[in-house]
């Protein structure tokens, strides 16, 4: 009972029924035929709120979810965070998610509304962009779960808490990497490599290095610019 009564929460959905009802009431002590149906109403919402909290404390796990985190955040980018969430339930059911983020995020608004049919899985994404090094620790993954008319809420808290560092801006790093590999043309998945001298396609003159042909020197780019300049070509493979 105690589990119980500290993980279930009333809706306002629940205040303004009472609220009618009680209204209704009042009413009918002028109108004496209506005090009849009233407490009909009243026995048919009494019986719907205790099938409720039943349906939703019928199962130990009807919600499971879990968050996943990179190994380490990239700083000043926008990194994914994955949330994983599975409906155990036999109904559909409607999910208020609450991540705890780190507090150096500042975020307000870390919770999303989800409806999630009986027996099914649900994912999404959501991005964070870290400002600065350091080591950021997220809390627990909080799931509140109601049924179709929303009048009581089941709490549902996931341990989530994990730390994760923050490095320097490694996602640029990739592909600056990969530029230096060649340049990747996705149709057909032709790769292109440059190298001086004759190819297929001129690329552009460059300031001439120690090793590279002085057949392919560009003398008039030399004369131009008053230092020893080479053509530079790409050749499809």
């Amino acid at each position: 009972m105690i589990r119980i009564l500290s993980n279930l929460y009333f809706t306002k959905r629940l205040g303004y029924a009472l609220a009618g009802l009680v209204f209704v009431f009042v009413v009918s002590y002028w109108i004496p035929s209506l005090f009849f149906l009233t407490k009909v109403v009243f026995v048919l919402f009494l019986g719907y709120c205790l099938f409720e909290v039943y349906s939703l404390f019928q199962l130990t796990d009807g919600i499971t979810a879990r968050r996943i985190t990179p190994r380490k955040l990239s700083n000043g980018d926008q990194n994914p965070i994955s949330i994983l969430i599975e409906n155990r339930y036999e109904l559909p059911v409607r999910t208020e998610i609450i991540d705890e983020l780190p507090i150096q995020f500042q975020y307000r608004d870390s919770n999303w509304l989800m409806n999630i049919d009986q027996r099914d899985k649900n994912d999404f994404n959501y991005f964070v962009r870290p400002v600065k090094r350091g080591d950021y620790e997220f809390g627990h993954l909080i799931v509140l779960v109601s049924m179709r008319y929303q009048l009581f809420r089941r709490r549902y808290r996931f341990d989530g808490q994990v730390t994760v560092p923050v490095y320097p801006s490694f996602m640029h790093l990739r592909k600056y990497e990969l530029t230096a590999f060649g340049n990747i043309r996705h149709a057909g998945q032709v790769f292109a490599n440059r190298k001086l001298g004759h190819g297929m396609e001129f690329e552009q003159i460059k300031e001439y290095v120690q090793g590279d042909p002085q057949r392919w020197l560009n003398w008039k780019a030399t004369a131009k610019h008053q230092r020893l300049m080479v053509n530079q070509y790409t050749d499809e493979l």
